[in-house]
């Protein structure tokens, strides 16, 4: 497919996102860690007015789990909503972002943002979501979809390009911040769960760890705004039949310029977009993919649109929120999973707690309403669809629910067997013990019929009765020790 045409935007805001484990057993401790404060501190009367009405379509029971803050005090609270602080003051600053090498193809050049608050949400099952929200200074959107695929690279790509430099306008501590990667691991140095030393005590660059999923983490989740100043003329332009305004969706949300990979078609392409796109309004659109939201909004005014502008980055953008909340509680479940290979009389308890953490997940995040409004439930379905939520969540509860019938399966058959040993145990004891009886019993009988004299000593019977207790049950623990030797070697 060849090149589009490119366009500019006006207006544009993103926010990376970066999901993480931390340390705190109670969510109270995670307000004293060194620069995190509540987000209340941030925000002004007309702002707390703006989010509560943006969080009060969320059904009751979500938006007391998510926004505690915005609902009347539930105790003990599952969500911590904390802001990034630089002394007394909300952090921001602007920063650039340049690559390092000059031939890394057809991305290159500085980038200038501005970052206008960092938030952290901390949820009770010691998995959170660092928000960064960005202002990127593009004049285009190709320049856009540029800026959101470096901003993102945490890692080296598996073709050796190493992430751009970073370089902070304000610079936040003593510590050297080279990249992105850098700046997440010094916001988060005091909630995650171990520090970034080696065993010198020499910092190494390299990715946050723990993550919630090392095949996940690769890359930040991104969800980004953008309006554009539509020229009628190029707008009512269509490539291989594919109306512009879909090929503009398909360049933001993938983050890849048409033109830019010769192994594009137009069916691809075309099937991606009639996929994943959120096609609600006359003036705006959006794509959500696997680890990117994007809305596009179309208007011949470079002036923003107020109202639409804050419907998506805080309704729609906390609706992305809770999604990503499930997705990382389902990832540490998936990680949580019992190997089938493991010794299954060894992990009752384990696949008991799963089950709790099952049960505890769907009745409060997975619930069959999540809205109170038809546009934002079909939105919500859009975000599922394209994290993969969904299929995520059946794969994880179906394997539970096999680890448990099959543990079950095995419980009753070991069940089973010890019963049957018990059964045997007693049958051998019996036998063994009535053979001594039964002499006993007659030369009783025939030591008095015949001599005339008393029978066996009592004491000579009772010596004769125990040897034979113990020769039986010797003989059943034997049996016993056997029959376990081979259930373990089997």
């Amino acid at each position: 497919m060849k090149e589009i045409p490119n366009i500019p935007i006006s207006n544009s805001e993103c926010v990376l996102i970066f999901p993480f484990h931390h340390r705190f057993d109670e969510l109270k401790q995670a307000e004293k860690a060194d620069n995190w404060k509540t987000w209340l501190i941030r925000l002004n009367s007309s702002e707390k007015k703006d989010i509560n009405d943006a969080t009060s379509y969320f059904q009751p029971s979500i938006r007391k789990t998510l926004f505690p803050e915005m609902s009347p005090p539930i105790k003990p609270q599952s969500t911590r909503h904390l802001t990034f602080m630089l002394g007394s003051e909300p952090f921001s600053c602007d920063f650039t972002l340049q690559f390092l090498k000059k031939d890394v193809g057809y991305i290159e050049g500085i980038f200038n943002a501005h970052i206008s608050f960092i938030d952290a949400y901390i949820f009770d099952d010691k998995t959170g979501l660092l928000a960064i929200n960005i202002n990127p200074q593009c004049d285009s959107l190709h320049q856009l979809v540029d800026f959101l695929r470096v901003i993102r690279m945490l890692l080296p790509t598996y073709n050796g390009i190493e992430p751009p430099h970073l370089n902070l306008s304000v610079f936040p501590n003593s510590k050297k911040i080279d990249s992105m990667n850098d700046f997440i691991n010094f916001l988060l140095e005091n909630i995650i769960m171990i520090n970034f030393g080696d065993e010198d005590g020499r910092v190494e660059n390299k990715q946050v760890y723990p993550p919630i999923s090392k095949e996940e983490m690769e890359r930040c989740y991104t969800f980004t705004y953008a309006q554009i100043s539509e020229d009628e003329n190029i707008s009512k332009t269509d490539i291989a039949g594919l109306e512009m305004r879909d090929l503009w969706l398909y360049e933001i949300g993938t983050m890849t310029p048409i033109g830019s990979e010769d192994i594009l078609n137009d069916e691809y392409v075309s099937r991606v977009v009639k996929e994943y796109r959120i096609a609600i309004w006359e003036s705006c659109q959006g794509i959500a993919l696997n680890n990117n939201v994007a809305f596009l909004e179309f208007s011949d005014s470079p002036q923003i649109n107020k109202t639409f502008f804050h419907t998506i980055t805080r309704d729609y953008f906390f609706l992305y929120i809770f999604c990503l909340c499930q997705k990382i509680k389902l990832l540490k479940l998936q990680d949580n999973l019992i190997n089938f290979d493991q010794n299954v009389y060894e992990i009752s308890n384990r696949i008991q707690d799963l089950l709790g953490q099952k049960v505890k997940f769907q009745n409060r995040f997975w619930l069959a309403d999540v809205t109170k409004n038809h546009i934002r439930e079909e939105i919500y379905k859009k975000y599922q669809y394209g994290l993969g939520t969904n299929l995520l969540y059946e794969y994880i509860s179906n394997k539970i629910d096999d680890l448990y019938k099959y543990h079950c399966t095995i419980a009753n058959g070991d069940q089973i067997n010890q019963t049957l040993k018990l059964n045997r145990v007693i049958k051998i004891i019996s036998a063994v013990l009535g053979i001594p009886l039964i002499l006993i019993s007659f030369l009783n009988i025939n030591i008095r019929d015949y001599t005339n004299k008393e029978g066996l000593s009592l004491g000579s019977a009772f010596a004769l009765l125990l040897g034979f207790i113990i020769l039986g049950v010797g003989i059943a623990l034997l049996i016993n020790w056997r029959d376990n030797k081979k259930t373990k070697s089997g």
